[in-house]
């Protein structure tokens, strides 16, 4: 079987500064069809990553009151671990607020889990024997006849501990379970067509024949969306083999915000010319002046000679040539699209700012 490609950290760094605006763990994560442990294997949380990208220095874009944050720590408590108190690396996975806003506004994680009431899980105090009684519990409550056949999403759905403690302290989960006696089902055992089978299953009983998402998979499947990633090396590949179309962002005519250009691709130089304008502005709204930190966001790269004018298959490097370029914030993006378009830079600029004194 194919292993997962294997990222550095500096690439990992580089796909998050290559997004517009502060991306969610689960939007990178989906993006790039990476795992988060693979994230984990080089930074210490979600925010660790963002902190060491160019966005370390912006804002957060939305902001969240208490009672907005005790809310969500009670839905993904619920919904994901069974009632019991997560972590603040699992909130990280299946939240958009991440943990430091957590703990800017209670303190500490455990203080947040309280104000919501869970008791928090230190996980200093669980002993290797509470964990593999755990283990114990889960299959003979929830497998009485077969517990063999427990599986780690059974874990997942109803266990006290997140999976993350047993690999610390055993190595693998699966070590833990033999540990215990129980013989893990192992990745060549599950064959791929049972897979293809499942997420037929799944699409059919619960998603009216349309392609399930990975949430789904992991709600109503009986393999977790990890076990696609293995063995079919990523979820869309997984999709693919099963028959369903890969989802991929609307472009031309189909996409909703189509002005008579590329929404999603502007030519091989785009993504350079785009980090140059940046750097070149300073991160900062050519005409009103306010920066990224203000805005929450980095600026828009407006062209000033609007996409749908060019050919881009033949003409992407004069359509992203820095004279083109220019930062927005959207406010004066909108405003000022396709106005001016037969100035460069400089002048565009100086006539903009003139134009919204």
């Amino acid at each position: 079987m194919p292993r997962s490609k294997k990222y550095s950290k500096e690439e990992l760094i580089e796909m998050v500064n290559d997004f517009d605006k502060i991306p969610t763990q689960k939007e990178f994560c989906e993006e790039n069809s990476i795992s988060p442990s693979t994230i984990y294997r080089y930074f210490d949380s979600w925010n660790d990553l963002l902190l060491k990208s160019d966005f370390k220095s912006i804002n957060k874009t939305k902001k969240y009151d208490k009672r907005e944050i005790v809310n969500e720590i009670q839905k993904i408590c619920n919904n994901f671990f069974n009632g019991f108190a997560c972590t603040s690396r699992d909130f990280n996975e299946y939240s958009e607020i991440n943990d430091e806003t957590v703990a800017n506004h209670f303190g500490s994680w455990n203080k947040a889990l309280s104000e919501a009431g869970f008791k928090p899980v230190q996980r200093r105090n669980i002993s290797n024997e509470e964990l593999l009684e755990e283990l114990k519990r889960i299959a003979e409550e929830y497998c009485p006849e077969k517990p063999n056949s427990f599986k780690h999403k059974t874990f997942v759905e109803y266990g006290k501990y997140s999976s993350s403690i047993y690999k610390s302290r055993f190595g693998t989960f699966n070590n833990a379970m033999e540990k215990v006696g129980l013989k893990p089902r192992t990745k060549s055992q599950v064959e791929k067509k049972f897979l293809i089978d499942e997420i037929k299953r799944v699409s059919r009983e619960f998603c009216d024949g349309q392609r399930p998402t990975q949430s789904d998979i992991n709600k109503y499947g009986k393999f977790s969306n990890i076990t696609y990633h293995n063995k079919f090396n990523s979820w869309n590949q997984a999709i693919k083999e099963a028959g369903f179309d890969v989802y991929t962002q609307p472009s031309g005519p189909n996409n909703p915000t189509w002005k008579g250009g590329y929404k999603d691709y502007y030519g091989p130089s785009w993504r350079s010319q785009r980090r140059k304008a940046w750097i070149r502005d300073k991160y900062r709204c050519q005409v009103c002046l306010k920066s990224e930190n203000e805005i929450g966001f980095r600026p828009d790269v407006h062209h000033i000679i609007p996409v749908r004018k060019w050919n881009v298959d033949k003409e992407d490097e004069e359509m992203n040539n820095l004279d083109n370029l220019i930062c927005l914030c959207k406010s004066c993006h909108k405003k000022l699209e396709g106005d001016m378009q037969s100035y460069n830079y400089e002048e565009f600029k100086e006539e903009a700012r003139k134009k919204y004194e």
